[in-house]
């Protein structure tokens, strides 16, 4: 587009480069267990899938079971799907995104949940940001808000830590650091686990956290074994130990919320 300014006896013009030659990358959540709950997929939703020129996922299986879920299964054998995930490298982004920014309409999935929130996905959004292609977030479940919702802590000041380490030694100073920032601070922690890491995870918690902070633990998330329940550190080491065992789940430490 070409706009001319005149004044003073000369004209100026102006170049406008517009970006229609890009296409858009969708960011799709998906349901948050295996029974893919289709009432996670509104229409919405669905139309902009069956508009998609092909869908970058974790896993072929995951996204096979996300076409299922928002009604265009029909789409699974012609539907290109390429793959990121622990696997992938910097050097494969450029790839993923060539169709994208040629101009096709292209759909981000994870397995479970929100793409690019601890599971992968950041690196795509980054360079489909840097090459000017618009990058849309839609609207499903998220297990991180989910759990803060219902956790009945602090949702003003919170802190999202993703996974805590797997070394023993140094995930119990992640948690007293964590235990340490809820009194100072009032924040709420909150992250999610490997779930045969789970009741490891809790014991650590046990062990080291002082008995007046509270901790939520929202599992099964929007399936029909959900299961949410905040109590005093204290309280849980009296109650029986909970059922976390190969479980999605949610640890969420805090203080309750005054208002």
């Amino acid at each position: 587009m070409i706009r001319a300014l005149a004044g003073g006896g000369f004209r100026i013009y102006f170049l406008f480069v517009t970006s229609d030659s890009t296409g858009t990358l969708y960011l799709i959540p998906t349901a948050l267990g295996p029974a893919g709950d289709a009432g996670c997929v509104d229409e919405r939703v669905r139309e902009i899938v069956r508009s998609l020129d092909g869908l970058v996922a974790e896993s072929r299986k995951g996204a096979l079971l996300f076409l299922r879920t928002a009604g265009s299964m029909d789409r699974s054998g012609t539907m290109p799907i390429r793959l990121l995930n622990e696997h992938s490298r910097p050097a494969d982004l450029e790839d993923l995104i060539e169709p994208v920014a040629q101009g096709g309409p292209w759909g981000l999935v994870s397995d479970t949940g929100c793409p690019a929130v601890a599971d992968p996905g950041a690196g795509l959004v980054r360079l489909a940001h840097q090459k000017g292609i618009r990058v849309r977030p839609l609207a499903g479940p998220s297990a991180v808000l989910l759990a803060l919702m219902a956790s009945g802590l602090n949702g003003q000041r919170f802190v999202f830590h993703g996974y805590l380490s797997r070394i023993a030694q140094d995930r119990k100073k992640q948690i007293k650091e964590m235990a340490a920032d809820c009194k100072r601070n009032d924040r709420t922690h909150l992250w999610i686990e490997t779930p045969y890491r789970n009741l490891a995870v809790f014991d650590d918690l046990i062990r080291h956290v002082e008995p007046s902070l509270h901790l939520c633990l929202a599992v099964d998330l929007t399936l029909p074994t959900e299961d949410i329940r905040t109590r005093t550190v204290g309280g849980w080491r009296a109650a029986s130990k909970p059922d976390l065992k190969d479980r999605p789940a949610v640890f969420l430490l805090g203080r309750p919320a005054m208002i």
